[in-house]
């Protein structure tokens, strides 16, 4: 999960850390503030490498590491995070 007060630290020197780990394949970062994750995914051919895919609502996330998917939908289904960031208001 990301929460608004650790996300900078979560998104550079966590994922550093967790991406100089051998066995983990894949970091999923759930967002907290609108209906977005992002995955990390190791890749196979070369173990140094890793893929960024992003999803927001409606989109199906797939793990190779867990052999499924789900819907980002699915994982804020009992929550109030909305879909989407709102408009900002610019005033005129």
């Amino acid at each position: 999960m990301l929460f608004p007060s650790t996300e900078q630290y979560d998104k550079t020197e966590k994922l550093r850390y967790y991406k100089a780990v051998e066995s983990i394949q894949e970091i999923v970062l759930v967002h907290t503030r609108v209906q977005f994750i992002e995955v990390h995914q190791r890749s196979q051919q070369e173990s140094a490498l890793w893929v960024y895919r992003a999803f927001a609502f409606g989109d199906a996330v797939a793990l190779a590491s867990l052999d499924g998917n789900f819907t980002v939908a699915a994982v804020y289904e009992q929550t109030s995070v909305p879909a989407e960031q709102p408009a900002v208001q610019l005033e005129t």
